[in-house]
């Protein structure tokens, strides 16, 4: 397997068929086609990594074309925040992404892709979308770093331990996806994006039924403990399930599955 690395045009590329660049600075954007389904994706790609004013007003853009368009928007996310060399200017910007972020929401499906470490203003744009997929490898999502956490309360941390993959999974439950590196983490986005519907007015594409490759697996008796994924097995589609949130909660399953085509 190739490794895709940190490159923000590699992780579209890698996600999508065709990808139509919408020019923006500091910013990869536009729209990408995977299958017949279009998607609006963007990536900033600043050389510091900040998202300056101009950044931020191109990815609003976006997102007012993917608003009209009704197609799900897609972030992949590494940035350490707003430019803040451009004092006010670059979070006056960045409002304006958060607030049009609000109101997507329940409209369209948004969904962030933390690449490597997102910081500030980026980070607040991951928690409003629909769902976020980490990867083990690089992936951390916080407010603020480490470093003015130890300036501000005197407490010594690191990226891991306070916003890493492990973290949003099991304790904050943000990540509803967590991947062993960045290829899983774009092939479970494929998987998802597919079992969403463009629009909130949209029916998700009926598919053909199968049966389920495995039996349904139920005690003897009425009191005995089973495993509700074995019972799951034995009556979804090709006992397909794609489980959202499998670390988090652990008392109650959710995820994606079939039965008879109809998602």
């Amino acid at each position: 397997m190739t490794r895709i690395g940190m490159n923000p045009k590699k992780w579209i590329e890698k996600f999508c068929d065709e990808f139509e660049v919408i020019p923006a600075e500091e910013v990869i954007m536009g729209i990408a086609r995977l299958g017949e389904r279009d998607f609006a994706v963007y990536a900033p790609n600043a050389a510091d990594g900040f998202i300056s004013s101009t950044a931020s007003n191109d990815i609003l853009k976006l997102m007012e074309r993917a608003q009209s368009l009704k197609i799900p928007l897609i972030a992949f996310l590494s940035s350490p925040g707003v430019k803040v060399s451009e004092g006010i200017k670059s979070g006056e910007a960045y409002t304006r992404v958060i607030a049009k972020s609000i109101e997507l929401s329940g409209f369209i499906p948004q969904i962030a892709m933390i690449m490597g470490t997102t910081m500030g203003a980026p980070a607040y744009t991951a928690t409003l979308m629909d769902f976020v997929i980490m990867n083990r490898a690089r992936s951390s999502l916080m407010v603020t770093g480490p470093s003015v956490i130890e300036k501000v309360i005197g407490q010594k941390t690191n990226l891991k331990k306070l916003g890493g993959s492990e973290i949003h999974e099991q304790t904050t439950g943000i990540a509803d996806f967590v991947a062993k590196n960045i290829e899983e983490q774009i092939d479970m986005l494929k998987q998802l994006i597919m079992l969403l519907p463009s629009h909130n007015a949209a029916s998700v594409a009926l598919k053909e039924s199968c049966l389920p490759v495995e039996n349904i697996k139920l005690p003897s008796s009425p009191k005995q403990s089973y495993d509700i994924k074995q019972f799951l097995n034995g009556v979804l589609d090709d006992s397909y399930f794609f489980e959202v949130k499998a670390a988090f909660a652990a008392s109650l399953l959710t995820g994606f599955g079939r039965i008879n085509g109809v998602l």
